[in-house]
């Protein structure tokens, strides 16, 4: 009776890996930024946004929101290009409170959580009180995916979970950046990026060490931003011509 219990034990333990382990996990940032839902959208705001131009004058004031998963390095480094005066970052804290303050404590999200959505009118309020003239979104999200292979069917002696190497895991770095006029909501620009990572026979472990990979792709990430916002604000069309 106690080998069958053992055997009914450990196909219940493996048939729970299987199911729990094929999944996927969203590690989102807190706050994320979206349209207000009930806001109404007519045609006249359609035609608004296409009579609205660019406005920037040099040198420029930026105001950067990360909704809680920031970039290291994407504000301090924006402070050197050429035609910007000051940069300063939004906190999440500003827009939520105290929620915010609370899931710091948590590294990663253990299921999907849905972000708290930031208001882009909200935030290009809080923006405006700090004199900036261009609100620019860099927030990443990342995905960790991870199912069993072969060597789980060893899974069913138990203690074999805490060592062989059952799993294969990947892991994907997504950033995006937005450019916003803070004064008329004008989209200067956009730009999506990745990173991936994979790795075939890992432990149940291996989630401990993905900080460490999650920073190795925004510092893959990081010079391409960077990249593509000097050629934005050097663009001469989204100057005022009297500034030129």
């Amino acid at each position: 009776m106690k080998t069958e219990l053992l055997c009914l034990s450990g196909i219940l333990f493996f048939s729970l890996v299987q199911f729990h382990c094929t999944s996927s996990r969203y590690i989102t940032p807190a706050s994320t930024l979206r349209r207000n839902v009930q806001q109404q959208i007519s045609d006249q705001d359609i035609q608004k946004a296409f009579e609205t131009k660019p406005q920037l004058v040099k040198p420029i004031t930026i105001a950067v929101y990360s909704g809680g998963s920031p970039v290291k390095g994407f504000a301090d480094s924006l402070r050197h290009v050429d035609g910007i005066s000051q940069v300063f970052e939004i906190s999440p804290g500003l827009l939520e409170g105290d929620r915010y303050y609370e899931r710091r404590g948590y590294r990663w999200y253990p299921y999907y959580d849905e972000p708290v959505t930031t208001d882009l009118q909200r935030l290009r309020l809080v923006a405006a009180q700090g004199k900036a003239d261009l609100l620019v979104f860099c927030g990443a999200s990342h995905v960790y995916r991870r199912q069993t292979n072969f060597l789980a069917y060893t899974y069913v002696l138990l203690l074999t979970a805490l060592f062989v190497p059952g799993w294969d895991a990947d892991l994907s770095t997504d950033v995006d950046l937005f450019f916003i006029d803070v004064r008329s909501g004008y989209l200067y620009g956009t730009y999506h990026d990745q990173e991936t990572y994979s790795k075939s026979f890992v432990t149940i472990y291996h989630q401990d060490s993905l900080d460490d990979i999650k920073d190795e792709h925004i510092a893959k990430i990081l010079p391409r931003l960077l990249s593509f916002a000097k050629e934005l604000l050097a663009q001469k069309n989204i100057y005022l011509k009297d500034n030129q």
